[in-house]
């Protein structure tokens, strides 16, 4: 099992020999029984090219780049020297987030109602904080640089376009 962190500098180096001006947009993992899993995905995009790719780093060391490299929506980055994914679980339990069959992590901008402009979070989701008749899912958005609770998002908004 690895966190979101032990991977990203292989991650950071296989992105750059994708395109030398790769940008990380997105990390991510999904059906995880806590902060650490068996594989977490970075996103990149290439400015000049306005293309994405996506690198899946596994618990067994492989790191591959396994996007399409296909044309996308320019997104606007976020940091590399973000908190590692147990600081955001911790401080997500800690607001009161249920882990319910799995748990949902995505580290990105993010955009929502309940913040009062965009920012850059980890987003932090599961069963308990889905919505079926809104179609929402209300995650947990924790600052990426200091793993502080920031607010519970309202699940209306997306990540945040580059333009």
């Amino acid at each position: 099992m690895i966190t979101a962190r032990l991977m990203l500098n292989q991650a950071l180096a296989e992105a750059k020999k994708w395109q030398a001006d790769a940008q990380l947009v997105s990390v991510s993992t999904s059906l995880a029984d806590g902060p650490t899993h068996l594989f977490w995905f970075y996103d990149f995009q290439s400015p000049s090219r306005e293309t994405c790719t996506r690198i899946r780093a596994l618990s067994n060391g492989e790191v591959k780049d396994v996007g399409p490299g296909d044309p996308c929506l320019l997104m606007k980055p976020v940091s590399s020297g973000f908190v590692d994914s147990p600081a955001a679980y911790e401080a997500a339990l800690a607001a009161g987030f249920r882990k319910g069959d799995s748990v949902e992590f995505g580290l990105r901008f993010q955009r929502d109602q309940a913040l009062p402009v965009p920012r850059e979070c980890w987003v932090i989701w599961s069963d308990p904080d889905g919505d079926e008749d809104k179609g929402i899912i209300r995650g947990w958005c924790v600052d990426l640089a200091t793993g502080a609770f920031v607010t519970r998002l309202s699940g209306y908004g997306r990540h945040e376009p580059l333009n």
